[in-house]
């Protein structure tokens, strides 16, 4: 059934082979802009994602798009690798070995072109340029990093670290404009920047 069009025949609109008795499904990739990624997804879930197909649970993953270059980036912490996918064709336009240690999360900011991933095992934000899918220098922060939000905008980064702070970071310059201590215990893990309002969460 579709909306405003009513029950379709599948099979007298496209023949005996578009229909199927049963198909087995493996994966379901979820393609997402970054909003919507850091508003109600993690990136890096602890537990595999589900998702019930009558009633079956289905592996699933979950990928931040760069929805003005048709681009996905996709991390892989053990070996250090980033992927570019294109959202256009399904197809992988690019692979290489990340710039730093144990990569942890990957923002885009369109505008600039550029792509920043943080590293658990180095004290600095990895730089990719969009365009030219090369390494550019380092942003240094001085401590092993693990989540990044981007304030569009403003040319602003906020980044959790394993030292229980969020650093704020000047993307024009690279450098450290504030250094905030979480008052919770354990490591700060996750961080969002709402587009409507100055807050970080």
């Amino acid at each position: 059934e579709v909306r405003g069009i009513g029950l379709l025949d599948i099979r007298a609109i496209f023949g005996e082979t578009a229909v199927r008795r049963k198909m087995r499904l493996k994966l379901i990739v979820h393609l997402v802009r970054k909003e919507t990624m850091e508003r109600e997804f993690e990136r890096l879930p602890y537990e595999p994602l589900n998702e019930e197909i009558l009633e079956i649970p289905v592996r699933k993953v979950v990928i931040a798009v760069d929805a003005g270059r048709k681009r996905a980036y996709v991390l892989s912490s053990i070996p250090n690798r980033l992927w570019v996918l294109d959202t256009g064709t399904n197809q992988q336009v690019a692979s290489f070995a990340t710039d730093g240690s144990i990569p942890s999360d990957v923002a885009v900011d369109p505008q600039a072109g550029r792509v920043y991933v943080t590293n658990t095992g180095s004290a600095y934000i990895s730089v990719l340029d969009a365009v030219s899918n090369t390494w550019l220098t380092p942003l240094n922060i001085g401590v092993p990093s693990q989540d990044i939000a981007l304030q569009h905008g403003r040319n602003r980064a906020y980044v959790t670290t394993y030292g229980n702070t969020v650093v704020v970071l000047d993307l024009a310059n690279g450098s450290v404009l504030k250094t905030i201590r979480d008052r919770s215990f354990g490591t700060t893990k996750d961080v969002v920047v709402d587009p409507r309002r100055p807050r970080a969460y």
